[in-house]
């Protein structure tokens, strides 16, 4: 089965629902709502993704500027009588 058919059962399926409850759209409207539905769903992802990257820079500020791992050449008191590894 083809793509060209596969389209066709859908949108049969569609109008039979649709004459079911006696809804009579034309082939414009149906277009503009399923274009209507499909941009919804794509923002809704956008704001998902979104709020995934907020995440990330909410935990990114939380970080120190720098991490020391080791010092070299530093005395435990500084030359003011103050902790220089503050």
């Amino acid at each position: 089965m083809n793509i060209l058919k596969r389209h066709h059962i859908v949108a049969g399926r569609v109008n039979i629902v649709l004459v079911k409850f006696s809804y009579n759209f034309s082939g414009t409207a149906m277009l503009a709502v399923l274009v209507i539905f499909l941009v919804g769903i794509i923002l809704m992802c956008l704001g998902l993704i979104a709020l995934y990257i907020a995440n990330i820079q909410v935990e990114v500020m939380n970080r120190p500027m720098y991490v020391v791992r080791r010092s070299k050449n530093l005395s435990e008191r500084g030359q003011n009588g103050q902790n220089s590894l503050v």
